[in-house]
């Protein structure tokens, strides 16, 4: 799962500017005493230069039931750094007793709580440390996503769904690829992916230049079994990016297209990926598409284009059928003798070539040649009747 991880917690080292404003007087904790300011000033430096150790021995003794907040934050802080989660977790408790409002702390507390696979408290306690955000002015979003992936890990799945939904209905911007990933697959999971559709339809209204909008909007409608505006959005989300899409990926839409009965469109996005380099592979994909969007024309000048880049008795005889099919047959005989000549499949495999070759030999008066193929042809039971009863009319022809 892409979701085992979320925002590491606030450490000392990056909060550094927050605890010298603390230690000038925030409103919202208890005033420090002398004694506690200069083991935090000392903790500080101490933390700063990575010398846990130190930090637990200034601070560990002011460790106590009304313990100050910022002891507790800064001593929970080493803890967390040096990997002692559990300890982290007493120490970031204690102060929350203390402080319960006091943001830094609510939210290294979910952290922990997370990190410790207490993921139903890191969900109550990353909500808190969202409201604390609005409630301070300058709202956080990511603390209701970490909520959401918590829930998530827990197996909450509609409690995560109903944290998503609040997070892209407040959403004023545009949203991580990791929300969208998190609400498809959630959507999934309580089967509102039509749900998950009205975001994604909303965001790319809002923002219709960002790709991977349109990526997650193909995917949900992929889920939905809309193979048609499935592929139209993927398109979008192709052409957006600005270093484009891989072949293999204009491949797959074209898979998607062809899926849909749109043949021209799929011909049209596997020749755009590949931007001239195909290989005999994607050659015959090319071809099939055209045939089956009934374009003779393009479906013969893409055979040609592919005979000449590797030269095959499967492709002389789709070209020989074309040119039958729309009663070309002098063309039509030759591509038959072209493939017949390099074929290596063995006789019995080439029946219904032989009786094409007949039937449009003598379509143009070559009898001989007619009679000919029409007498290999008579050597399979399926063709059997219909090769003798040309070869008999050949024969009274001739008398």
């Amino acid at each position: 799962m892409i979701h085992k991880s979320i925002a590491f917690p606030i450490l000392l080292v990056g909060c550094f500017v927050f605890f010298w404003c603390a230690l000038a007087g925030a409103t919202d904790l208890p005033q420090l005493t002398p004694n506690v300011r200069n083991a935090l000033v000392r903790a500080q430096k101490a933390l700063s230069k990575g010398k846990l150790k130190e930090v637990e021995q200034d601070l560990s003794p002011l460790l106590k039931d009304n313990a100050h907040p910022l002891v507790c934050f800064i001593l929970g802080n080493a803890y967390f750094l040096d990997h002692n989660l559990d300890r982290a977790y007493k120490v970031y408790d204690t102060g929350l007793k203390n402080a319960p409002d006091y943001l830094p702390l609510v939210e290294n507390f979910a952290s922990v709580c997370f990190e410790l696979k207490k993921f139903d408290t890191a969900a109550v306690y990353f909500l808190r440390a969202w409201h604390l955000s609005r409630l301070k002015g300058h709202v956080n979003n990511q603390f209701l996503y970490n909520a959401a992936v918590s829930y998530y890990q827990n197996g909450q799945y509609n409690s995560c769904f109903k944290v998503l939904k609040e997070l892209f209905d407040i959403s004023s911007s545009i949203p991580k690829k990791s929300y969208c990933s998190l609400l498809l697959i959630c959507a999934m999971k309580v089967r509102h992916v039509d749900t998950a559709v009205s975001y994604f339809k909303r965001f790319t209204y809002r923002y219709p230049a960002v790709s991977f909008l349109w990526l997650f909007l193909s995917k949900a409608y992929i889920i939905q079994k809309d193979y048609k505006d499935a592929a139209i959005c993927l398109e979008t989300s192709y052409r957006l990016r600005k270093k484009g899409a891989t072949p293999k990926k204009w491949e797959e839409l074209a898979n998607i297209y062809a899926y849909t009965g749109a043949f021209l469109k799929a011909a049209s996005c596997i020749k755009y990926g590949y931007s001239g380099h195909y290989s005999p592979r994607i050659l015959d994909k090319i071809i099939s598409y055209y045939i089956q969007a009934h374009n003779y024309k393009e479906a013969v000048s893409w055979l040609k284009r592919a005979i000449k880049v590797q030269p095959a008795a499967k492709r002389y005889f789709l070209l020989g059928k074309l040119y039958y099919e729309h009663s070309d047959f002098n063309k039509a005989i030759c591509a038959f003798q072209k493939g017949i000549a390099i074929s290596k499949a063995q006789y019995k495999r080439l029946g219904n070539i032989w009786m094409l070759l007949g039937v449009c030999a003598f379509e143009t008066n070559r009898i001989n040649l007619a009679r000919k193929a029409f007498l290999n042809a008579e050597h399979y039971h399926q063709f059997y009747g219909v090769a003798k009863s040309y070869i008999d009319f050949i024969s009274l022809l001739k008398d």
